[in-house]
């Protein structure tokens, strides 16, 4: 990494950025809280803020191109240089974010002057996130107005080689990001509510040309060592008769809610839908899946044939596609759709799951299913991040114009730092965490090779060790962090959270299990009062939560609990304009000691 050409002094760096808008940035406190107990330094910068930021003014230096995506990119580059920044969430679709796009070259078919059929060809605009992710590449050699453009003498100007992994969301609102941040935590935490064995089940379909040269037949077979157990529907009798009799879109949805880990869809699509079957090859009438029930893009009405009709809240999935056009950032052609296939199935509901992977424009017969295999190959190698994984399927792909094409507009539309399972996880059953004043002490079973991360570490940030032995002490770190335990393949430990002896000024978002808060709530440690000085501390609890003696929540502070068992109240206070919130799935017991101040804000439920 070189030094940034820049000297920003405004603007944050995290290894883990999310860039939207500002009116977005506070739906994503809970995301941000997950990924910072993974270990990571992460949080939220405005476009707003960077687009005004002096140092960004000139834009993408690099290819000097002077315009708002080539200032996103120059900030990111600085993040990058400053030795920070590993993945960015770009939260926004075209109506809140600035896109790139590159440019691909197709024919189109035009009258020539004896009013005959000619065949040209034509720069294509293609939006790719690559851009965001590719620091060295120049993308406007020639210095005209098409970015990006394939030419033999200029193929090799633009690296595919990432120095950061990128995903989008396609969101333009604060309940769509509700909607995501659920189904990726769900998928990393509690995937199938401990019914794991549908995350080795995979179902492909396939249709029309793209039948006849079997892609989905060859992608199950890659990938059977992850997914041994599949499922693949095609067209009955043939891939080009006339009048299939299977299957038809409604058909495809209600075998996707037999519950699958991985989907894979080979069929020509569009912004609202993907075919499954067709007359003939490919022509009218069509059936197909829809992003959302009812909106059809000449697609053959049907009952149930949606996303939206899916049923796997508990059951998030990752979905793959090689079809045309699915997931644009943009409104293309005549499709002015509320959701496409892509935004449907992350950002639309409590359906899909967590990435999407699929084209913003075009596919290419063969070349798209062969950037398929690559990412297979990923997978199976190890590169288990998603992100990491869709950006190193492109790296030795782009060697002539279509498989330079399909590494344009194949994208990722959801987190790029999360894994896929590929194997049923482990449970992690005998963790120990002992805490003192200024170390903390991991031990157990099952703990060598896994990563041990806590929230706040020297200079209160994010830290991860990885294990290499039976136990691991991590010092020099503030006992109230929260401990979380993970590695390829076995579900998180979140360690219970034992809060005493602290004053607080900021906002955290925390997911926890049982919580106790108070002035000596662990014996190992000196006592002392938590103090909520200001800011808003949210505790996300999957089991119960204790307030004991000792907890003050002044003027100005928050504190909000969302918990799934019990809350016991047996001390602390509520100071004037302090606002103490709790949502709790089981019973909120308040016993004597707790106190309330007139001007306090405090509600239960």
């Amino acid at each position: 990494r070189s030094a940034s050409s820049h000297t920003v002094t405004t603007l944050p760096d995290f290894e883990y950025t999310v860039v939207t808008s500002r009116e977005l940035a506070p739906a994503f406190d809970r995301l941000i809280g997950w990924k910072r107990q993974k270990g990571y330094s992460a949080g939220v910068v405005c476009i707003e803020d960077i687009l005004a930021c002096p140092d960004f003014q000139g834009g993408d230096l690099v290819s000097n191109i002077d315009d708002d995506a080539g200032k996103l990119r120059a900030y990111l580059k600085y993040a990058y240089d400053s030795g920070s920044l590993r993945y960015a969430l770009l939260a926004g679709d075209y109506t809140v974010l600035p896109i790139r796009y590159g440019t691909g070259r197709r024919s189109i078919t035009i009258k020539d002057s004896q009013n005959q059929d000619s065949s040209i060809y034509v720069d294509w605009p293609i939006p790719s996130d690559l851009y965001f992710s590719d620091f060295n590449g120049n993308w406007n050699v020639d210095g005209d107005s098409s970015y990006g453009e394939f030419e033999s003498s200029e193929m090799y100007t633009m690296d595919y080689a990432p120095e950061i992994f990128v995903g989008r969301l396609l969101c333009t609102n604060r309940q769509e990001i509700a909607n995501y941040t659920e189904k990726l935590i769900r998928y990393e935490r509690n995937p199938g509510n401990g019914d794991y064995s549908y995350l080795q089940k995979a179902f492909y379909h396939q249709c029309d040309e793209l039948q006849g040269i079997h892609e989905a037949d060859s992608v199950s077979s890659n990938f059977s060592p992850i997914f041994p157990q599949y499922t693949i529907f095609e067209e009955k009798p043939s891939y080009n008769t006339e009048n299939p009799t299977f299957p038809s879109g409604s058909e495809v949805i209600t075998e996707m809610n037999e519950r699958y880990g991985f989907f894979s869809w080979h069929g020509h699509g569009n912004p609202g839908g993907i075919g499954t079957k067709s007359h003939k090859n490919h022509e009218y009438p069509y059936w197909g899946i829809l992003a959302v029930q009812g909106v059809t893009c000449h697609h053959v009405f049907e009952e149930s044939n949606g996303l939206n009709n899916l049923t796997n809240q508990d059951y998030p999935a990752i979905a793959y596609s090689t079809a045309c056009d699915v997931t644009p950032f943009d409104i293309y052609e005549q499709y002015n759709v509320t959701y496409n296939i892509g935004s449907s199935f992350t950002v639309a509901g409590l359906y899909g799951g967590p990435a999407f992977l699929g084209n913003t424009r075009s596919g290419w017969i063969g070349s798209s299913v062969r950037l398929e295999k690559k990412f297979v190959e990923q997978i199976k190698e190890g590169n288990n991040q998603i992100g990491v994984a869709e950006a190193f399927s492109k790296v030795s792909f782009a060697y002539n114009k279509y498989s330079r094409w399909c590494s344009l507009t194949h994208s990722l539309i959801g987190c790029p730092e999360f894994e896929m399972w590929t194997d049923i996880p482990s449970v992690y059953d005998d963790i120990s965490v002992t805490r003192s004043n200024s170390s903390i002490t991991v031990a157990g079973n099952g703990l060598n090779g896994s990563k041990v991360a806590i929230t706040s570490g020297i200079n209160g940030l994010p830290e991860i060790k990885t294990v290499t032995g039976a136990s691991v002490t991590i010092n020099e770190v503030s006992p109230n962090s929260v401990v979380t335990v993970y590695k390829h393949n076995a579900i998180p430990y979140i360690a219970p959270l034992y809060l005493q002896n602290d004053t607080l000024r900021s906002s955290q978002y925390l997911h926890v299990n049982n919580v106790h808060i108070g002035q000596a709530v662990d014996t190992n440690r000196t006592e002392g009062d938590v103090v909520l000085k200001s800011g808003t501390l949210t505790l996300e609890s999957g089991g119960d939560v204790w307030i004991d003696e000792g907890v003050i929540i002044e003027n100005g502070a928050t504190l909000i609990i969302e918990c799934k068992g019990n809350v016991t109240i047996s001390g602390g206070t509520v100071e004037r304009g302090g606002s103490l919130r709790i949502d709790a799935g089981g019973e909120i017991m308040i016993q004597k000691g707790f106190e309330a101040k007139i001007g306090a804000n405090v509600e239960f439920k």
